[in-house]
């Protein structure tokens, strides 16, 4: 299943069961609606043991995902590639992108692809 599938499904869901409850529309429509949202937006995290990226590029002996969002144990969340490098000693973990290290696949909790930013930000 795909992150817009999975998405679409979750929200469909809350929706469905905000209808189900009463079919009031107005106010308790509009803050149901957007507890369907943050609902969904709360659910974009997937869990590291659910799923992992997937390798998107070959470079020599590495492989790497297209940059993602990870959380952290700690709660920290920055731009990451989930890589695979083949040699003597394997390397299998996340390349964090904007401080240049490496992150122990054992502090990853979450990941999430990077949403696209909406069109028409600039004047």
């Amino acid at each position: 299943m795909t992150q817009q599938e999975r998405i679409l499904k979750l929200a469909q869901k809350k929706i469905t069961y905000i209808g189900n409850r009463g079919r009031q529309w107005g106010k308790s429509f509009k803050i149901g609606f957007e507890g369907a949202i943050k609902f969904t937006l709360d659910n974009l995290w997937i869990s590291v043991g659910e799923d992992l990226p997937k390798f998107a590029t070959k470079v020599a002996n590495a492989q790497m995902s297209n940059p993602v969002l990870i959380q952290c144990a700690n709660g920290a969340i920055t731009r990451a590639r989930y890589i695979e490098v083949s040699g003597e000693v394997p390397i299998v973990g996340w390349e964090c992108i904007d401080a240049g290290f490496g992150v122990g696949s054992d502090k990853v909790t979450h990941w999430m692809p990077i949403p696209e930013l909406p069109e028409g930000g600039e004047k």
